[in-house]
């Protein structure tokens, strides 16, 4: 027995090695749970050997040494436990006769596991129906604090902890019980009963060098508002924590972050550099440094931190989807912003003497032998400035070897002058790359217009973006006011307006009044004019709302009612997103209505009103185009269908027969899921038989794949 032991000991010290804390998360109450997770486990033959060693002992002692027999059975439990193997680690924990608390406890470790709460919760309450109330088992408090804690039932977990701390005088036991306790507080944002459960974490006589002490002294300073922020170097300094100087740094740019976000910026980058980070620490201090950047505007920043964040993320979280979504969002004005940067360098290039590019040329190559690159401090008016270490290993060098450091600027107008405190600017680094590629940069007139165009176009609908997406109404005005209308159609200019409209209504600017009175008078009947009399805007979630009855219609048939539906929500004053839906809805109902290629017409449209759109219109696009080439949908399926054509004033209610849509005059009444064309065509004349006033209409007998080809390209009357 006892090799046995020492075999289950060095196994679990092998596991514990390989094992790391999520204190991110509420950690288990019991220690042992930690080391169970499936990416913990790792090959040993230690388990092995113990297993063996507890079935030898249990086949030598005799049936009265209960002692030896719970002591292997607890063994020979635990190590098959570890082992991954539940049925024949609950076969021997139900032999243990003494020790039946702590058989109790890895049971319900087994069933919680498996996620099985209901039953490990049954087991703890059907032992304690059989014990004295007053009395506490310890190992039975742990089993159902650990259940209550996975099932997210706090308050009774709450109870529970507070018993085990005054009951027990296992300091490791103890420290955990207060610990968790001061997490479940700080998730229910109860910040004081937080700070009283960290302190008592610190005062459970644990070792000071221990992980949960240091958090919880991290903790305790981050909450506590008037800490002096010299006692985070004083814990840097100790010497106790070498490998914990990235989660020093992490909770002090926290806490610097309320008064000094340059400085927690630095903090941030600091714990980034360490070489032994957390990879849950890690996850935070990127999204800390995301929202940063999103905070203050800076949306290109904010995306390349996303991208880093997408690539360490749990592709099946729900922090994932949320992500990708706003970066999705983001791209829509990065791309543009990016687009405007290289016609802007373009144009500017082509207004420069000989001697004044081949002068920059000159200067350029000088600049890009430097090793030091000087970067602006002026990070709170929104200078490019890269924080993101993971980014820059992964590609910022390509982008600045193209751009160079530059300065985001609401018009992107690039001035040599003004850039000196950037030794590679976008001009320089762009410039000579065009130099070293072409001998004639110069522009014709034709080619000017296009690009002021193209540019002008960029920055109306940035202008939309940041105020459809973002709220930004002060980035939005700056955009608009920044358009040379001369390069606009009439729509955009109406569009542009009333753009203009919202953000001076935004920022409470009597600008408004003016504009409003505009779009009124001069364009009454404009989609704009019925939005502003409208005013309210519509909320997002009784748009979903609306969204879902119109398909539910759609699907019972009610084709022309959808499309009166959707024509009457779009006039009114509702999210971009949300008319974006609806005008896809619009040409779903073309595809019914109309046919395949009216569809495609519709997509391409939506293409030029929402170009933020494009890659997943384009996709959209691709697939009908192939099936259009082909005349033919590709369907598997061989069963037959019968139909009738039926003129829509008619009542068309006849029994199991299903309504299709066909165009505004007609329906067809359809019969499903015929097994051959035999079988279809005598289901068709017993049908008539019953119905002979349909006789007289127009019926087809078809195979499935056939019929569905012809409603979609609409030959069915050929």
């Amino acid at each position: 027995m006892y090799h046995g032991e020492n075999y289950f000991k060095e196994a679990l010290t092998i596991l514990k090695n390989n094992s790391s804390s999520n204190y991110w998360d509420i950690i288990p109450l019991i220690e042992e749970m930690e080391y169970s997770r499936d990416e913990n486990i790792i090959p040993t033959k230690n388990f092995e050997k113990a297993e063996e060693k507890a079935i030898k002992a249990i086949q030598k002692s005799k049936k009265n040494q209960i002692k030896i027999l719970d002591r292997a059975y607890l063994l020979l439990g635990k190590s098959r436990f570890y082992d991954q193997r539940y049925i024949a680690s609950l076969q021997a924990l139900g032999q243990v006769v003494e020790r039946k608390d702590e058989a109790i406890l890895w049971k319900v470790m087994i069933y919680l596991n498996l996620d099985q709460i209901d039953l490990a919760l049954k087991i703890i309450t059907d032992e304690l129906k059989t014990r004295n109330k007053n009395q506490i088992n310890i190992e039975l408090l742990k089993a159902t604090v650990q259940s209550e804690i996975i099932n997210k039932n706090y308050k009774k977990a709450l109870v529970g902890l507070k018993k085990i701390y005054e009951n027990i005088d296992d300091k490791i036991i103890k420290s955990r019980s207060s610990f968790i306790s001061a997490q479940i507080y700080s998730k229910n944002n109860e910040l004081d009963s937080a700070k009283v459960f960290y302190s008592k974490t610190l005062n459970s006589g644990i070792k000071k060098s221990s992980e949960i002490y240091l958090i919880s002294k991290l903790r305790l300073m981050h909450i506590n508002e008037n800490i002096d922020l010299a006692e985070y170097s004083k814990i840097r300094r100790s010497g106790i924590y070498p490998e914990k100087i990235s989660l020093i740094n992490f909770y002090e740019g926290l806490s610097t972050l309320k008064t000094d976000t340059l400085k927690a910026v630095i903090l941030f980058n600091k714990a980034l550099k360490h070489e032994n980070i957390d990879h849950f620490l890690k996850i935070k201090i990127y999204k800390n440094l995301q929202k940063i950047s999103y905070d203050q505007k800076n949306y290109l920043e904010s995306s390349n931190y996303i991208d880093t964040l997408l690539n360490i993320e749990n592709q099946s979280s729900k922090e994932f989807f949320k992500l990708n979504a706003l970066k999705n969002k983001l791209k829509s004005v990065t791309k543009l912003e990016e687009k405007n940067i290289e016609i802007d360098s373009i144009l500017t290039l082509s207004k420069l003497t000989e001697k004044e590019i081949n002068d920059l040329k000159t200067k350029s190559n000088s600049d890009s032998q430097k090793k030091q690159i000087k970067v602006s401090n002026n990070f709170n008016n929104n200078t490019f400035y890269y924080y993101n270490q993971l980014a820059i290993e992964k590609g910022i060098q390509d982008f600045k070897m193209k751009w160079g450091n530059l300065k985001l600027q609401d018009n992107w107008k690039m001035n040599l002058e003004d850039n000196k405190v950037i030794s590679q600017s976008a001009h320089k680094n762009y410039t000579n790359k065009l130099i070293e590629k072409i001998v004639d940069y110069s522009l014709t007139v034709y080619e000017q217009d296009s690009l002021y165009n193209l540019y002008n176009k960029n920055m109306l609908m940035l202008g939309i973006y940041y105020n459809e997406f973002f709220n930004d109404y002060v980035k939005s005005l700056k955009k608009l006011e920044n358009i040379n209308q001369k390069y606009l159609t009439n729509d955009d200019k109406i569009q542009l307006k009333y753009y203009k409209y919202l953000s001076y209504l935004n920022n409470k600017n009597l600008k408004s009044n003016h504009l409003k009175k505009e779009i009124l008078e001069n364009y009454p009947s404009s989609i704009y004019a019925k939005r502003i009399n409208q005013q309210k805007l519509v909320d997002h979630q009784n748009m979903d709302k609306l969204k879902d009855s119109i398909q539910n219609l759609i699907n019972t048939n009610k084709v022309e009612l959808s499309s009166r539906l959707v024509d009457s929500l779009i006039v009114l004053n509702i999210k971009r997103n949300d008319l974006f839906d609806l005008k896809l809805i619009k040409s779903e109902l073309t595809l019914k209505k109309d046919n395949i290629k009216s569809y495609v017409d519709e997509l391409t449209s939506l293409k030029l009103e929402f170009p933020e759109n494009k890659d997943k219109l384009d996709r959209m696009i691709n697939i009908v185009s192939s099936i259009i080439l082909k005349k033919s949908l590709d369907i598997k399926e061989d069963n037959f269908v019968f139909g009738f054509f039926i003129e829509k004033k008619f009542n068309n209610n006849y029994g199991n027969l299903n309504i299709e849509y066909y165009d505004e005059n007609y329906d067809l009444l359809i019969s499903y899921g015929h097994a051959s064309l035999i079988s279809a065509e005598n289901s068709l004349n017993e049908f008539l038989k019953k119905n002979k006033k349909l006789s007289n209409n127009k019926y087809f007998v078809f195979s499935t794949s056939q019929f569905i080809n012809a409603l979609v390209f609409k030959t069915l009357d050929n």
